[in-house]
């Protein structure tokens, strides 16, 4: 009778080894579809986001063009100082200058403004301009601009839009586009520069981009590091560790949660495969 009792746990005790089994290749499957797949799309967004960021300053280019043919020169301190100018539009951030755009008619649309990582509390546009104050507000503009230029008396190399700076000298986030800054110059051209160890554009030379602080200059006149301004995010005062995981989950959930799903559904195929094994006597 002992014999006969054992035989059922036995049986029990192979299928429920073989459940276990199968378990632990559901498990291995879907860890090794996220550890490859994981990276492959996440320089696949920073790629995207790059092209995004390019694409976006071209546009803010065009309307940037179609001021400096109207006044002579860029939105910055020279147009708010005019009789009919915009005096309520300047500031410390890129944010505030912008807003000469649409004010001056050049520009209708949020959508232009956003670049990834460009500040530190981001967000999309989202596309309220029913008034200045909602224009491009904290977080929606991912661009720094370099303020009080013009096409006539600046090199035309000289850098105009860049992203993505985080507002410390000149520094860039080296976590949003693979390592490379974006650059464009007056002239309407968009060049990637790769970073240093330092947070800092190289140009083609290997020297250092804004490296000597005095004399940066671009052909005929110098290029002034006061009138470089920075993308405005609203919550300054949050501790760098809550503004990492903000920025973190902002850029990435999306990208896990793909992962997972994806990880998921090829385990769920491997998981079937060996069912039938599992439930063989």
């Amino acid at each position: 009778m002992k014999a006969r009792d054992d035989v059922p746990r036995r049986g029990f005790r192979k299928k429920t080894a073989r459940w276990m089994f199968a378990l632990g290749v559901f498990l291995m499957v879907n860890v090794v579809v996220a550890f490859l797949m994981g990276p492959m799309v996440v320089r696949s967004m920073r790629k995207s986001g790059l092209a995004t960021a390019a694409h976006n300053s071209k546009q803010l280019h065009l309307a940037l063009f179609e001021f400096d043919q109207d006044y002579g020169f860029f939105p910055g301190d020279q147009a708010a100082e005019m009789e009919d100018g915009y005096p309520q539009h300047r500031g410390e951030y890129s944010n505030d200058y912008f807003k000469q755009l649409f004010e001056n008619g050049n520009i209708t649309s949020e959508e232009n403004f956003y670049a990834r990582g460009g500040s530190r509390d981001q967000r999309q546009p989202d596309g309220d301009v029913s008034s200045m104050d909602r224009a491009i507000e904290a977080g929606e503009c991912g661009f720094a601009y370099v303020k009080n230029m013009d096409t006539s008396s600046y090199d035309p190399s000289t850098p105009l839009l860049l992203a993505s700076m985080y507002g410390d000298g000149y520094k860039f986030n080296t976590d949003v586009y693979r390592g490379r800054a974006m650059v464009l110059s007056i002239d309407g051209s968009v060049k990637q520069y790769a970073l240093n160890d330092d947070h800092e554009a190289l140009a083609d030379d290997g020297s250092e981009l804004f490296g000597d602080r005095k004399n940066m200059t671009w052909g005929k006149t110098g290029f002034d590091p006061d009138h470089l301004c920075y993308a405005k995010y609203p919550y300054s005062f949050k501790p760098s560790s809550t503004r990492w995981l903000e920025l973190f989950f902002g850029q990435y959930f999306g990208v896990l949660a793909m992962v997972l799903v994806v990880s998921f559904a090829v385990s769920i195929f491997a998981f079937a495969l060996t069912r039938k094994w599992v439930e063989t006597p």
